[in-house]
């Protein structure tokens, strides 16, 4: 695996193709979110659509098979960006950071293996990122990392000056 440490002056510069958050507040996250038009924060607001109790009782009394998989909450939110950043994708995932590491993994393998650039979660370094990922692949990649915390706030209550 291709890792590599990106300081907070480059983590908006072009050499990624899938730019990956963890759905925790962060200046990051807020940046992203606020270049992506508020879609990050738009599909935290969003309440998947439920039965209407009527509807659930005619299925009890019938005996039907009810598939409630479609109405499952997501952990992670995919979002194409190529005209919003320099990257095609978005990954938001919301997760303990071992959990976070897999959806990486999984999405990763689905979009045929792109580059990574991965705004780490407070609660995860890089070394822990590293012993993960390679327990779940050998395969080549390249990966770089932006640690948490050093970006200045773009929110005026947030800086302390």
């Amino acid at each position: 695996m291709g890792l590599e440490a990106l300081s907070p002056d480059q983590a908006w510069s072009e050499g990624a193709d899938l730019w990956v958050f963890a759905n925790e507040p962060s200046t990051f996250l807020s940046r992203a979110d606020w270049l992506l038009n508020f879609q990050i924060s738009t599909s935290r607001m969003h309440k998947s659509p439920s039965l209407r109790p009527e509807a659930l009782q005619i299925i009890e009394q019938t005996g039907l098979a009810l598939q409630t998989n479609f109405l499952a909450a997501e952990k992670k939110l995919l979002i194409s960006t190529r005209q919003f950043v320099p990257a095609k994708w978005v990954l938001v995932i919301d997760c303990n950071p071992q959990e976070w590491i897999t959806e990486i993994h999984t999405t990763w393998k689905s979009l045929a293996r792109p580059s990574v650039r991965a705004f780490m979660p407070k609660a995860l370094d890089s070394a822990q990122f590293q012993k993960s990922w390679n327990k779940l692949s050998n395969e080549e990649c390249s990966i770089s990392m932006i640690p948490t915390g050093h970006l200045k706030s773009i929110h005026p209550q947030e800086s302390k000056d």
